[in-house]
């Protein structure tokens, strides 16, 4: 049944055991072919190199039991041919347990402590660089080469707003009811399920809760109140799949007083005549911006030389104290009211209402021109 090469110690091979396996004289000693005859399911085929401890050929092939179909395990950790007896000999007193041991041989070994990354500048092993440690313990060698490959994309909010709304706003404009709020995400599937919600921030309330990650939500804001300058914040917040909370940027949309500006024509009157008055007609007389006026403003007035300009801002807005054309057309403002002074004088203060009747009683600083010229576009600066 059991046969050798002839020319490789045949006379080790004569015997097989109850399976059809090659004695332990066949491990230990040629190069056995066509055994195991005997087996009806299928004919096993075992190698064993002559060099076999040194030979990166090597494949043993398990006899796991009868005809079972074999299992190759890489024996090139064979060092020894005592090692390599000690393993294979326990296939007599157990088979089970040998084949157990055979598959292991398969499978890649656990890892029993982290590893501590140490490189060089500028090297990495996948995300890991050197100092971190690489948790291994319990992985494979697999597991922890996937682990370094593929990092933890943490989710984010890039974008969040609400559509439609200005985020700068008149006092007293309403600013309630249905609104569509909008966002975009980096990595959103890594946002938890149903842990999105968005809040308004300003009154400490969820608007709504549990919601998906597709980038529009309409929800009622409710009744905000705007009868003074105001700040009003919202935001989106989730979880990330690792539990992260996740928050957006604030959107804010802010409530202030507008500034006017306009011209009056002087009707052909000499410099300095026919000024205008500060007071409340002057102001429904001219044009409105909503915008913060703390800062440099515009206008442009495309006025000719019989008009006078004029501009208003709120009492809590910075001072202008400089207007500017260009490089040689520009100026202080500020002194007397004169026909031989600066371009504007100081300006004077007085009480306002809104010409569309959104807030009273407000004070405002109006600056109104010495004389008529023709300007185009003119800036009003701090400084």
């Amino acid at each position: 049944m059991c046969q050798c090469n002839s020319s490789i110690n045949s006379q080790f091979c004569n015997n097989c055991d109850p399976y059809g396996k090659p004695s332990q004289d066949c491990f230990d000693y040629g190069k056995p072919v066509d055994l195991c005859n005997t087996c009806s399911i299928v004919d096993y085929k075992y190698e064993c190199n002559t060099n076999v401890f040194g030979n990166t050929e090597n494949v043993v092939q398990s006899y796991s039991s009868k005809c079972n179909p074999v299992v190759n395990f890489d024996t090139s950790s064979f060092l020894t041919t005592s090692s390599f007896n000690s393993f294979t000999s326990s296939y007599y007193s157990d088979s089970a347990s040998f084949d157990i041991r055979i598959n292991s041989q398969s499978n890649s070994t656990l890892f029993t402590s982290d590893i501590n990354v140490v490189l060089s500048s500028g090297k990495t092993f996948g995300k890991y660089v050197n100092g971190q440690t690489i948790p291994a313990i319990g992985k494979t060698a697999n597991q922890v080469i996937l682990d370094a490959c593929l990092d933890y994309l943490m989710p984010s909010f890039n974008t969040f707003s609400i559509s439609g709304q200005s985020s700068i706003i008149e006092v007293g404009s309403t600013l309630s009811g249905n609104k569509t709020f909008i966002w975009t995400s980096s990595n959103g599937s890594n946002f938890a399920s149903g842990s999105i919600l968005i809040r308004d921030v300003t009154n400490s309330v969820n608007l709504t809760t549990s919601l998906v990650n597709d980038g529009s939500e309409v929800v009622n804001i409710g009744n905000i109140s705007n009868t003074v300058p105001i700040v009003q914040s919202w935001r989106i917040k989730g979880d990330s799949t690792n539990m992260d909370s996740i928050l957006s940027p604030l959107y804010n949309v802010i409530s202030i007083y507008p500034y006017f500006y306009g011209k009056v024509a002087s009707g052909g009157g000499s410099a300095g005549a026919n000024r205008p008055t500060s007071n409340q007609s002057l102001i429904n007389s001219g044009n409105k911006v909503v915008a913060d006026s703390n800062g440099t403003i515009t206008v442009t007035y495309n006025s000719t030389s019989d008009d006078y300009i004029w501009f208003a801002i709120p009492m809590s807005s910075t001072t202008k104290t400089k207007w500017y054309v260009d490089a040689l057309n520009n100026g202080n403002i500020g002194g007397a009211v004169s026909s031989g002074g600066n371009l504007f004088p100081t300006s004077d203060l007085i009480q306002i209402n809104s010409p569309t009747s959104l807030w009273s009683n407000i004070y405002y600083k109006v600056f109104i021109a010495n004389y008529q010229s023709a300007v185009g576009t003119i800036q009003f600066r701090n400084s």
